[in-house]
């Protein structure tokens, strides 16, 4: 994969049904890589984390694995990159079916069996905010948010903002109309979130798959207050311009690319064989020539991206939304920097 630094070998798993049982690292990589060794371990890291995997066969993944890819909640479509420190020790990077990088885990004090990998896990669009700030996320919601009546908050902004209990607990969660619901905040196996009173919630506000949302902390305590704002749809109207709301990822900063929805760049002709131009605007309706290409298996602007950042002063965590004004042969897009779902 083009967007993991080459100077590393690393080679990557689609993760399939059946995942949990274990994967073979490739023996093609073992034979250039592991030549004349007999690995009896692994050892897995993201972030400041390890997991010690144990080798059957001489290849593959087995004991301790399962729990590895519970902790990091993986799901099937992810695809998981390895990439090679030294020996069998291996920097491990994770990118969900929506093709964006997974934050890096945290531990779990009390592990539960209750790992399903066909639902979705957390919200993943995690943001923090400055202390003269309520603390949010935005993310979007998700298609558990509907078949499984609950709403996962991020563990990282529910653990940081005293959420997290043993106990289930009671929340006011409000809307933009300042309408109140009491719902149930409750560990669900790896997962936090909000479960009973989400689906009322939910109907009341007619919140439907692809809806992009703020999620944002009022009041913390015995009973927390949050209210979700509702920032509009991934998926526009032929009202709109196509668009869609994220932000701002680790990998935005570390590799100078911004991927985008691979659904969306598809449904809007963003795919190509070549790499070619693209004008990307921000709200000031100032220009910059960047590059959209394909890098792996994601569509992802490239060259021009990083200065664009550097102008913006974009960092981690912050929201914004990506418009396409234009496609064709130069497709031209805005990119509507601190998105609050206001108008521009």
């Amino acid at each position: 994969m083009k967007t993991i630094p080459p100077q590393n070998p690393h080679f990557f798993k689609p993760i399939f049904k059946g995942f949990k049982n274990g994967v073979n690292i490739p023996t093609a990589f073992l034979a250039k890589y592991l030549k004349g060794q007999d690995p009896k371990f692994a050892i897995l890291r993201r972030g400041d984390r390890r997991w010690r995997v144990k080798i059957r066969g001489g290849r593959m993944l087995a004991d301790g694995w399962e729990k590895f890819a519970a902790e990091n909640g993986f799901v099937v479509g992810d695809f998981v990159v390895f990439r090679q420190e030294r020996d069998t020790v291996f920097d491990v990077s994770v990118f969900e079916p929506s093709l964006c990088e997974r934050d890096f885990p945290l531990p779990v004090p009390q592990p539960s069996n209750n790992f399903c990998s066909a639902v979705e896990p957390i919200a993943r669009d995690t943001t923090s905010t400055s202390p003269a700030d309520h603390p949010y996320f935005v993310s979007t919601i998700k298609p558990y948010c509907l078949k499984a009546q609950q709403l996962y908050l991020p563990m990282e902004f529910a653990r940081s903002n005293g959420l997290v209990a043993k106990e289930k607990r009671e929340m006011i969660l409000r809307d933009d109309k300042e309408r109140s619901w009491s719902v149930v905040l409750r560990r669900d196996g790896y997962h936090f979130g909000i479960l009973k009173g989400w689906q009322a919630f939910r109907v009341a506000n007619g919140l439907k798959e692809g809806d992009a949302y703020k999620f944002e902390l009022i009041k913390t305590g015995k009973t927390p207050i949050a209210k979700l704002h509702l920032l509009g749809t991934t998926s526009s109207s032929s009202a709109e311009n196509p668009h869609f709301v994220a932000t701002i990822q680790p990998y935005c900063l570390r590799r100078s690319n911004l991927y985008l929805p691979l659904e969306f760049a598809r449904s809007n002709g963003l795919v190509g064989e070549e790499k070619r131009e693209m004008i990307l605007r921000d709200d000031k309706e100032r220009s910059w020539t960047v590059v959209l290409g394909r890098t792996g298996h994601h569509v992802a602007l490239m060259g021009g991206w990083r200065a664009f950042q550097m102008a913006k002063g974009l960092k981690e965590g912050d929201a914004y939304k990506f418009e396409l004004i234009k496609s064709g042969k130069k497709p031209i897009a805005k990119f509507h920097c601190h998105f609050s779902g206001e108008e521009d």
